[in-house]
C-alpha cells in the first residue's frame, strides 16, 4: 500500500515537474517573442521617425525656396514695371520730337512750294520783260534765287531724313521694349510654374507625413494590443501555484 502510494506521488511528481518545465519553455518562449516584438516595433518606430523628420527637413527648405523664389518674382517684376515706365518715358520723348519734325517739316515743305511758285513766276515775268540781250543784275538775281532754292531743298531732304531716322529709332525702341517685356514675362512664367511644381510637391510630401504619422500611430496602437496580448497569456502561467512554490 505504501509502495503504490509512493509510486502515485513519484509519478505525481514527474507530471508536475513536466508540466513545470513546459510552462517554463511557454514563459521563456513567449518573453522571447515579446522581446522580439519590441525590437522589431523599435527598428519600424525609429525607420518612421527619421523618415518623418527627412520629410519635414525637405519640406522646411521647398518652403524657403518658395519664399526666395517669390521674393525673386517680386523683383522681376519691379523691373519689368520700371523698364515699361522708363519706355514710355522715352517713348514720349522720342514721340515728341517726331512731332516737331513733322511739323517743322511741314512748314519747310510748305514754304518750299510757296518759293516755287513765286520762283516760277519770276522766272515767267523776268523772260517776258527782258530783251534778248538779258540782264546781268538779273541774272545775278537768278543765279541767288536758284542758289536759295536748292539750299530750301537740301533742308527738306534733311528734315525728311531726320524724321525717318526718329521713326526708325521708335520701331527699334518699340522692338528692344517688346524684346525686353517678353523676357520678362518668360522668366515670371518659368518662376511661376517652379512654384506651382514646389506648391505641389510640398502638398505631396504633407500628404505623406500624415499618412507616416496615421501609420505610426496604428503601429504603435496595434504594438500595445499585441504586448497586452502576450502578457495575458503569460499572466495565467506566472500565476501557477506550482510556479510560486519554485
Amino acid at each position: 500500500m505504501v509502495t503504490r502510494k509512493r509510486s502515485r506521488d513519484s509519478s505525481e511528481k514527474e507530471n508536475w515537474d513536466a508540466i513545470f518545465k513546459n510552462m517554463v519553455q511557454i514563459i521563456r518562449k513567449k518573453d522571447d517573442q515579446l522581446e522580439s516584438l519590441f525590437k522589431r516595433w523599435k527598428i519600424l518606430e525609429d525607420g518612421i521617425k527619421k523618415q518623418q523628420e527627412t520629410w519635414v527637413s525637405d519640406v522646411h527648405n521647398y518652403k524657403l525656396q518658395l519664399s526666395l523664389m517669390e521674393k525673386e518674382n517680386e523683383t522681376l517684376e519691379m523691373m519689368r514695371l520700371f523698364e515699361i515706365a522708363k519706355f514710355n518715358l522715352l517713348l514720349g520723348l522720342k514721340e515728341r520730337d517726331c512731332f516737331n519734325s513733322k511739323d517743322k517739316l511741314e512748314h519747310l515743305q510748305k514754304d518750299l512750294d510757296d518759293f516755287k511758285a513765286w520762283f516760277d513766276i519770276f522766272t515767267m515775268d523776268t523772260n517776258e520783260g527782258n530783251s534778248d540781250s538779258g540782264d546781268e543784275d538779273c541774272k545775278s538775281l537768278e543765279d541767288k534765287i536758284r542758289k536759295q532754292k536748292l539750299e530750301f531743298e537740301k533742308l527738306a531732304f534733311g528734315k525728311s531724313s531726320e524724321f525717318t531716322t526718329l521713326l526708325q529709332e521708335n520701331g527699334f525702341a518699340w522692338s528692344q521694349f517688346k524684346g525686353i517685356e517678353s523676357g520678362f514675362t518668360d522668366k515670371l512664367l518659368r518662376k511661376d510654374k517652379e512654384i506651382e511644381q514646389l506648391q505641389s510637391s510640398n502638398h505631396e510630401k504633407d500628404k505623406i507625413i500624415s499618412r507616416l504619422k496615421a501609420e505610426m500611430e496604428d503601429n504603435a496602437s496595434n504594438k500595445d494590443k499585441e504586448i497586452a496580448r502576450h502578457l495575458d497569456e503569460v499572466k495565467p502561467l506566472r500565476r501557477s501555484p506550482r510556479l510560486n512554490r519554485c
